[in-house]
């Protein structure tokens, strides 16, 4: 299992594992992003495929009657998680339930998981497979939309699937044709085998799309990319990279590895657009948010400020196991802001 849909950061994550009988899930509450960040809460409890209707249903008539009102900035249920903890938050489903859940140990998952999906992978059923291929930074055309349809009715079962690291997969390929499959989407820039950063790059909609938001993402992201691929072209451990618009977050910078938050910076020629930076964030064990930085970074210059912190990364790992994540928890605050003077 590789837990591809961030159970950590949701207001209600199930976690499916093999249990005694069967199938069971482990139920977490209270997570969000936002500006206000908050990993979900196990509620130490695993339910079957039967009871995830009603649990659900409880669980939003719990925050229906005690989330807060006053405030719609904080009627969230991450707040009233954080509130009441994990222990009052069971009991009261349990008497919302009337029953008791059963207990169940934690699930272990792991950092490195490619959640991502990219790549050819033989799926359950005999002689299919699955094809996962990378947009740039989420943008995709409509060209492209319609290309992918048709490859998909041409080598498989016309069934595709949009992930949440912002990339796609064609399901149902017969395996012979998946490398077929593979090459007509690299044709259009949609890539089975891409670089890392590629790969690991998510971008939100920006100032195109977005009245929120207070820098252009979509381009940054696709220059960011093409520069990182020439810069660093032998660069292989794995990297997630999050350019967003603002604090909302719906590019998740604060659990990528390298959180990029668009901002704005005085300087003598006037306002310019420039980004925040969070450091070191990921899911999995020992998840946690990145560390954010004093420093903003003008906005053409993050491709400059990328390579360096990942070059840095490369020089600097104890060896080449090291991830990303350990390499930025062993240094400190102050030692991240100098890490990449640019």
């Amino acid at each position: 299992p590789v837990y591809c849909t961030g159970h950590e950061i949701n207001d209600i994550g199930l976690v499916a594992l093999n249990g005694d009988n069967g199938v069971v899930f482990d139920l977490w509450v209270g997570g969000g992003l936002g500006a206000k960040e908050r990993f979900g809460e196990r509620l130490g409890v695993h339910v079957t495929e039967g009871e995830i209707a009603r649990v659900c249903h409880h669980i939003c008539g719990i925050f229906r009657d005690h989330g807060n009102r006053q405030s719609r900035a904080l009627a969230r249920l991450k707040f009233l998680m954080a509130d009441w903890g994990a222990e009052k938050f069971r009991n009261e489903l349990e008497n919302c339930l009337g029953y008791k859940l059963t207990p169940g140990a934690a699930p272990k998952v792991p950092v490195s998981a490619n959640r991502a999906h990219i790549g050819i992978f033989a799926q359950k059923q005999a002689g299919l497979s699955y094809v996962g291929a990378a947009t740039t930074g989420g943008l995709l055309s409509g060209e492209q939309m319609i290309a992918t349809a048709n490859i998909a009715d041409e080598f498989g079962g016309g069934r595709v699937r949009l992930t949440p690291t912002q990339n796609l997969i064609l399901l149902d390929l017969p395996s012979e044709h998946a490398d077929a499959a593979a090459s007509r989407l690299a044709a259009i820039g949609l890539h089975v085998h891409p670089s890392i950063f590629r790969t690991g790059t998510i971008a939100c909609t920006g100032t195109q799309f977005c009245k929120l938001a207070q820098t252009e993402t979509k381009a940054r992201a696709d220059e960011l990319i093409s520069y990182l691929e020439t810069a660093l072209p032998e660069f292989r451990s794995p990297l997630r990279i999050s350019v967003t618009g603002c604090p909302n977050s719906c590019a998740h910078y604060q659990i990528c590895d390298i959180g990029l938050v668009g901002d704005f910076l005085n300087t003598t020629d006037g306002k310019v657009e420039a980004f925040r930076v969070y450091l070191g964030g990921h899911l999995g064990e020992g998840y946690k948010f990145g560390r954010k930085l004093k420093r903003k970074i003008v906005a053409t210059e993050i491709k400059h400020y990328v390579e360096e912190i990942s070059r840095g990364f490369v020089n600097g790992r104890i060896s080449e196991a090291e991830s990303f994540q350990d390499y930025i928890a062993r240094h400190t605050t102050e030692e991240l802001e100098a890490l990449a003077p640019c």
